[in-house]
Formats: structure tokens, C-alpha cells, sequence
């Protein structure tokens, strides 16, 4: 007879499995692709319809953003294999267990690839924006030295990533013969910080020509502040870094099909984050054009906008050339392009306003001009 003194009273209860993610990956990543697909739309709406003025910034986040949508897929697939759920709800038979993990790290590897090409295109539309905005010598060689470290970069990182196991398929099944890998962790961690580093240069760049820029204080500091929105991609970046290598997804008891979808989730945080980021900057003549109906712009010309004794009326250096019906309009005319109240708002005054900048030896003639116009009834 056994020996009761040596049983447990109470049974000891089983291990409590995790709920899954699956429906809250695929919500989020659905929920991102559409924001970010409609910023992408009114971007190309802005430059294709308004402006008629289109560029490689545009085609290179329209390729970032298809990747992106790719992305997207491969985590819907990657959910057929087990990402949301716990390892513990793997089957229980070792060979169907082990196929679900080859063909969920097998994904994965295509993720891992598609990331950085994803990163290098909405990187690279980023700075090739940023040439836009002055034609300054020297800004354009730090302009070009960042594109170049971005290509050397995304290089760098996918062909180690690519080929990191020989053979490659050793990288979602390693009992192969022969199969032999160098340390992702560390790998990862490299690339990751070399990526946090390209997103803190980009988000600078252009900060210190901006405040240089010959505009008003205000708009000065409305258009820091849109590329400074570029920050959030940089602290999404740095959250995905503690997701990446976190105690939840690198520890001893790691479950690390469900700890994936954190990774995941701030990864296409980063990724479409950074496409909205790239586009809001874009769509300045399209807020011009709604908000300006609301009294956007008309404070704004209000204030630069005087009467002299003699009933004539002066514009104070402002780029609003309509006229009313009064007695005699006086102002400045400036050699070379005319601006308009289309292009108040948009980079293309940026780039107008930091020729002065660009070359502050160069030669500016102004002229003072007097318009008479009548009414007629």
C-alpha cells in the first residue's frame, strides 16, 4: 500500500497558457498599412495633380511602401505558423511540431530581408526630399554622403543576413548536415544599431538649414517641427531593439513564437510610421488649400499687409500677389521667379527662400513697383 503521508494534497494545477495574439497582429498591421496607404495616396495626389512636379523621393516611397505591404502578408502567412501562439500549443508530436518552427523560421528569413530593403527605401526618399530644399554646395554633399552610407548600409546588412548559414536553408532548419550559422543576436544587434544611428542623421539633417532659412520665426518652427515627426520613427526603432533582445523573446524561457509578435508589431510601426513621417512634409500646398478657405493663410497676410498715409496699400515681403480694388498697390518685385499663393506652404518657397542662403554673396535686386488699378462696375 502506498504510503499517503507522501502524496500531495492538492494536485498541482497545469501551467497556464498565454492567450494568443494572432487576430491583434493582423488588426494592427491592417489598421498601419491603411494609414499609411493614404497618406502615400494624398502625397501623389499633392505632386501628381497640384504641383505636376513629381520626383525620386516619390518613387522610392511608393517601392518602401509596397514593401511594407509585402511585409504585411508574410506576418498573415507567418500566423499559419504559429506566431501569436504559445509554444506550448505546438503539436505534440515532435515531426509535425518541428515542421510548424522550419516553416515559421523560413518566413521569418524573408522578413528579416525584406526589413531592410524597406528601411534602405523609406530612408533614402527621406534625404532625396531633403534636396529639395536648398541647393547649397556643401548641405548637398552631406545630402549625398547620407544616401551613399544608406546604400553601403543596406548592402552591408542584407548580404550577412542573406547568407548567414551555409547552407542557407540552415538559417529555418538547422539539423541539417553540415548546417553551420553565425550569431544572429549579435548580427542583429549591429545592424540594429547602425539603423537607430541613419535614423537620428536624418532626422537632423535639415533641421539647421531650416533655422537659417530667410522665413518668419512661426513657420520656421512649423517646418522644423514636421521633420522632427522623423523622431518618432527613431524611438519606434529603439523599441523594437528591446523587443528584439528582451528577456521575453532571448531568455531561458523565452516562447518566442509568441513573443515575435512585439517584435513584429514595432517593426511595421517603424516602417509605416517612417512613411508618414516622409509624407506629411509633402502635403503642405494641399493643407494650404483646405485650411486656407478657413483663414489659414488670411491672418497671416493680414499681418503683412499695411496702409501708408497716402491710402496706398504695401505688401511686407509676402507672397500673396492678389489684388484688391483700391487706389494704388506699392512693393517689392525680386528678380528670378515670382512666388505664389499656391507655393506658400510648400518646399518649393523653401527653396526659393534658401537661394539666400545657398549663396549670400550672390547678387538680389529689388525693385519697388507701383500698380494702379480702377474699378469698374
Amino acid at each position: 500500500m502506498a504510503d499517503n503521508s507522501t502524496l500531495p494534497l492538492v494536485a498541482a494545477p497545469p501551467p497556464k497558457i498565454p492567450n494568443d495574439r494572432v487576430q491583434y497582429v493582423i488588426t494592427v498591421n491592417i489598421v498601419l498599412a491603411c494609414i499609411a496607404f493614404i497618406f502615400v495616396a494624398l502625397r501623389l495626389y499633392v505632386r501628381l495633380v497640384m504641383m505636376k512636379a513629381s520626383g525620386l523621393d516619390d518613387v522610392f516611397i511608393i517601392i518602401g511602401f509596397l514593401i511594407c505591404v509585402a511585409m504585411t502578408a508574410l506576418i498573415g502567412v507567418q500566423t499559419r505558423f504559429h506566431l501569436g501562439k504559445s509554444g506550448m500549443k505546438l503539436p505534440t508530436d515532435p515531426a509535425e511540431a518541428g515542421a510548424v518552427i522550419v516553416n515559421f523560421l523560413r518566413v521569418m528569413y524573408g522578413l528579416v530581408l525584406t526589413y531592410i530593403f524597406a528601411c534602405f527605401f523609406i530612408k533614402v526618399s527621406f534625404v532625396l526630399f531633403y534636396r529639395r530644399l536648398s541647393r547649397d554646395r556643401k548641405y548637398n554633399y552631406w545630402v549625398w554622403g547620407l544616401i551613399i552610407f544608406n546604400v553601403v548600409l543596406c548592402i552591408s546588412m542584407a548580404i550577412p543576413a542573406a547568407f548567414s548559414c551555409r547552407p542557407i536553408s540552415a538559417w529555418w532548419n538547422s539539423t541539417l548536415p553540415g548546417a553551420k550559422c553565425i550569431d544572429q543576436n549579435k548580427l542583429f544587434i549591429v545592424n540594429a544599431s547602425f539603423n537607430v544611428a541613419v535614423d537620428f542623421a536624418t532626422l537632423i539633417l535639415p533641421i539647421p538649414m531650416v533655422w537659417k532659412a530667410q522665413m518668419p520665426m512661426k513657420k520656421r518652427i512649423v517646418v522644423i517641427s514636421l521633420f522632427c515627426l522623423g523622431g518618432f520613427v527613431c524611438i519606434a526603432s529603439i523599441i523594437r531593439i528591446t523587443k528584439l533582445f528582451g528577456p521575453s523573446a532571448q531568455g531561458e524561457n523565452a516562447d518566442k513564437t509568441l513573443a515575435a509578435v512585439d517584435s513584429h508589431t514595432w517593426s511595421m510601426v517603424e516602417l509605416y510610421g517612417g512613411i508618414v513621417a516622409a509624407c506629411i512634409p509633402t502635403l503642405k500646398p494641399l493643407f494650404t488649400k483646405v485650411f486656407g478657405k478657413a483663414g489659414f493663410e488670411s491672418s497671416y497676410d493680414q499681418k503683412n499687409f499695411r496702409s501708408d498715409r497716402s491710402g496706398a496699400s504695401k505688401w511686407k515681403e509676402t507672397n500673396n500677389y492678389a489684388l484688391e480694388s483700391v487706389a494704388s498697390t506699392t512693393g517689392k518685385a525680386y528678380a528670378g521667379k515670382p512666388p505664389t499663393s499656391q507655393d506658400s506652404l510648400s518646399e518649393e518657397e523653401l527653396i526659393d527662400e534658401k537661394q539666400t542662403v545657398a549663396n549670400p554673396n550672390g547678387i538680389w535686386k529689388t525693385r519697388e513697383f507701383t500698380v494702379q488699378t480702377e474699378t469698374r462696375v
